[in-house]
């Protein structure tokens, strides 16, 4: 069922974060630069009012003389470990943030009768905290779950994905349409 997003206009971003994910809401800040902001919250999209499916995310800018800065991370509950059906929106291979080498899926799924878009992770190897290298068996995985992952978007293939703590795929089923 959507929520109705909630006014944050004139709140702190701690205070605007807890606010949305009283109602099932996650936060993204913006840190743009006006030299009479004074770090509270300006503007939001949603529109305070508005109807949001649960987890939908609400971007807030906050203004400051202090800006620009690069964006909050997104904030708020998340999925939560478990397996849920949907379909794969966007595969993204690389280095996208300048921190490691990784694969990522978006997807989108019911939840509470509303259609929720998340990102998950196949899998990432962080740069400023090298692991072990990966073993045979895990460069395997790994070329399996974006094999998987291209296949289910390029042909709009249903899929069940097995979610682990922190938004990582540990399995991906295609289904029969």
């Amino acid at each position: 069922m959507p929520v109705i997003v909630p006014n944050v206009i004139g709140m702190s971003s701690l205070a605007a974060v807890a606010a949305l994910g009283a109602v099932k809401l996650r936060h993204l800040g913006k840190l743009p630069f006006l030299a009479t902001g004074d770090g509270t919250a300006a503007t939001q999209d949603p529109p305070a009012g508005a109807e949001a499916p649960p987890f939908t995310v609400v971007t807030v800018s906050y203004p400051s003389p202090l800006g620009p800065m690069p964006d909050q991370n997104i904030e708020g509950p998340t999925l939560p470990a478990g397996t849920y059906d949907g379909e794969i929106t966007r595969v993204s291979v690389g280095n996208p943030f300048g921190s490691g080498q990784g694969a990522w899926i978006s997807f989108v799924t019911d939840m509470e009768d509303s259609p929720v878009e998340f990102d998950a992770a196949l899998y990432f190897d962080h740069a400023l905290h090298p692991a072990p290298v990966p073993d045979r068996i895990e460069w395997m995985r790994r070329g399996a779950m974006l094999g998987m992952a291209q296949r289910a978007f390029t042909h709009s293939h249903r899929v069940r994905l097995g979610i682990s703590q922190q938004l990582f795929v540990h399995a991906i089923d295609i289904l029969r349409t």
